[in-house]
């Protein structure tokens, strides 16, 4: 199925990444005919049906901790939240020898 866009012709289930995500476009699919799933936290399944027509799109997301969708105008959206990295700086406490033989160093030359 092609659908005209200003730019031309594109295929349903043609998508492009955005700043958050990615949009598929999906032109004439009902919302109740597209689903979209996380398996194992890391694989992005899109399927769609309308009639006879099918498709499906797959991503692979790692380290995603929200998943939003909205379909609007033939447009599917899907916005995406990354996982704060789970590395924490451990500041390192130390102590200056000097500091520590200062006293020492004083009270033996003087």
């Amino acid at each position: 199925m092609l659908y005209y866009t200003f730019g031309g012709y594109k295929s349903l289930g043609d998508y492009d990444h955005t700043e958050d995500g990615i949009k598929i476009n999906l032109p004439g699919i009902g919302k109740d005919n597209i689903k979209v799933t996380v398996k194992n936290g890391q694989d992005l399944h899109i399927t769609w049906s309308k009639d006879k027509i099918s498709g499906s799109k797959s991503f692979s997301i790692p380290n995603i901790d929200k998943i939003t969708a909205k379909y609007e105008d033939g447009v599917l959206y899907i916005s995406m939240m990354e996982k704060e990295d789970n590395v924490k700086n451990i500041d390192i406490s130390w102590t200056n020898i000097l500091h520590s033989l200062l006293p020492l160093i004083i009270e033996r030359c003087c």
